[in-house]
């Protein structure tokens, strides 16, 4: 080649040299996107829709709506857990394992990892993952304990069994599977949030901190229940005399003083009576069982002032306590005598 040649080519070689050294090459695509979802707070209250959601570290494409960042479109939640999403999509080329931090309208959040119950300031990066995680911005949520245990012959599956922390207010799905033989009856213990307390699949939502049970019972199994009551009432639910009922079942109770008399307790096989005082309780047939309505007539306080006087002396009021304490009067019955005693001159 000849000289001139070669002095007219070397510009053009220069220019291919420096644009290629200018153009980055990837040798590889970038991994597979880690996929986030959850609640947002900001100062212990749902975030409102139209918050700015975005996620940033070494290697994360930014500005790429709507998956990074993404705008709120339901109150106090980001993304979804469906399937076909929306989620909060970080992507980039990111080595495994790099902190990402997450921003709620710039401002960063401290994040909880609902699975593992942990929080942190970042989150490491997974090639492919989905991962449930909440979002806190300034004054964190009130937080509550969820105890789940079940009796034999099952086993709650969601959230599964021992205690779970929850924010306040948040929705557990609870999901309770019978063993080969058994039965589901129902959810038992701090049951006052609980959707549906006859479901096996249902909800709890954390108002404060519960302990809850799951309860199962072989198929085809019954136990009879007695009822009675004594002279002053009856017992109208489920009425007098023998019931049947299916194992685990809880049974309603309710009793009703006649004029003149009043409800004083449950007595008998009372084991699982819910409350012994109260006129309406429960039982649950774990066994079989019989069981009185016990009523007395009205309480004359009078009674205990023996020596007829017209006063309650402090010996007399004694006597009225330790009847008390034995159970053969009620608390309204012994404040009455007190009170006397204490307007006897």
């Amino acid at each position: 080649m000849s000289k001139k040649r070669i002095l007219l080519l070397y510009p053009l070689l220069c220019l291919l040299l420096t644009f290629s050294m200018a153009v980055p090459v990837f040798a590889q695509p970038p991994p597979t996107p880690h996929s986030f979802y959850g609640t947002v707070t900001i100062d212990g209250a749902p975030a409102t829709a139209g918050t700015v959601i975005d996620a940033r570290g070494t290697g994360v494409f930014t500005a790429v709506p709507p998956y990074n960042p993404i705008t709120t479109t339901v109150e106090g939640e980001y993304g979804s857990s469906s399937p076909l999403g929306p989620w909060l999509v970080v992507q980039g080329y990111i080595d495994e394992g790099t902190p990402i931090g997450f921003y709620v309208n710039n401002v960063q959040a401290q994040l909880y990892d609902v699975a593992a119950q942990a929080s942190s300031d970042t989150y490491a990066f997974h090639s492919g993952t989905f991962t449930e995680l909440n979002l806190i911005v300034g004054t964190p949520p009130a937080q509550y304990t969820l105890m789940v245990a079940s009796t034999a012959g099952g086993s709650v599956t969601n959230p599964g069994e021992g205690t779970f922390t929850r924010n306040a207010g948040t929705e557990v799905t609870l999901v309770a599977q019978a063993d080969a033989g058994y039965e589901f009856l129902n959810w038992t213990g701090a049951v006052s949030t609980v959707a549906d307390v006859n479901a096996t699949s249902t909800t709890i939502t954390m108002n404060g901190n519960y302990s809850i049970t799951a309860n199962f019972a072989e198929i085809g199994i019954t136990y009879d229940l007695t009822v009675a009551s004594t002279a002053g009432g009856s017992v109208t639910t489920p009425g007098e005399g023998i019931f049947t009922r299916n194992a685990g079942t809880e049974v309603t109770l309710v009793a009703q003083a006649d004029a003149g008399y009043e409800f004083l307790n449950w007595t008998g096989a009372v084991s699982t009576v819910a409350d012994v005082n109260a006129a309406s309780t429960t039982i649950t047939m774990n066994g079989n069982y019989s069981i009185t309505a016990n009523f007395k007539g009205a309480f004359d306080p009078w009674i205990y002032d023996t020596n007829g006087d017209g006063e309650l002396s402090k010996a007399e009021t004694l006597v009225a306590i330790a009847d008390y304490n034995a159970d053969t009067i009620t608390k309204n019955d012994v404040l009455a005598v007190v009170i006397l005693y204490f307007l006897s001159p």
